[in-house]
């Protein structure tokens, strides 16, 4: 293997859970008219707005830090879009969610942002079982969907994508192995140990 595909094979492993056939997979649920106009929030090293762009669609990334990379990126954060009022076909957040203080604001302000019949491809970590939101802005999946429903979205489809949390750490381990880099027991510097969470991909509609 040449070092560009190594490099280009650990960023894949460390990047998210499901890596990009999660986000294929997101893709082919959403089913987005030709050249729909996405936006992808925490956007990181662009991977999935390179993807997006390579199957045609007008995608940006946003993201609080920008990273080098050639692709299309403004800098902003997740509950203040700089994008007009209902200018968008869709949205992907990709495991952002959970890290973010409130989390309920930045859905409406996912809703404003896309035009009716707009949706959004979100995954993320949840709670298994009970809700700890008193302890991090990790939702349980009955949390999250009541998140979404107030802030105007209805949930079309669920996948439990759990089995891609051990993936996603081995492949850090794997990548990560003699770095002293030490593995984190919990999640998102929160109490929630690693084995109470599942991972889920949710799509979800603007409706009138």
């Amino acid at each position: 293997m040449t070092d560009s595909g190594y490099f280009q094979q650990t960023a894949e492993a460390c990047r998210l859970p499901g890596g990009l056939a999660l986000t294929r997979r997101g893709l082919a649920l959403c089913a987005f008219p030709e050249r729909a106009r996405i936006a992808d929030i925490g956007c990181g090293a662009g991977v999935s707005v390179r993807l997006l762009r390579e199957r045609g669609y007008h995608c940006v990334g946003l993201d609080m830090c920008m990273q080098a990379g050639d692709f299309p990126k403004v800098q902003a954060l997740a509950d203040a879009l700089p994008l007009a009022r209902e200018s968008l076909h869709g949205i992907l957040c990709e495991c952002v969610l959970s890290l973010l203080r409130e989390p309920e604001r930045v859905l409406k302000a996912f809703w404003e942002s896309c035009r009716f019949g707009g949706r959004l491809l979100l995954t993320d970590v949840y709670v298994k079982a009970g809700g700890l939101m008193s302890a991090a802005p990790i939702f349980s999946r009955q949390e999250l969907e009541n998140a979404l429903l107030g802030a105007g979205w209805h949930v079309m489809h669920f996948e439990d994508c759990s089995r891609t949390l051990k993936a996603f750490a081995a492949g850090l381990l794997w990548h990560t192995e003699g770095d002293g880099v030490p593995w984190p027991q919990t999640v998102c510097g929160t109490n929630i140990p690693w084995r109470a969470c599942g991972y889920g991909l949710w799509i979800a509609q603007k409706e009138a």
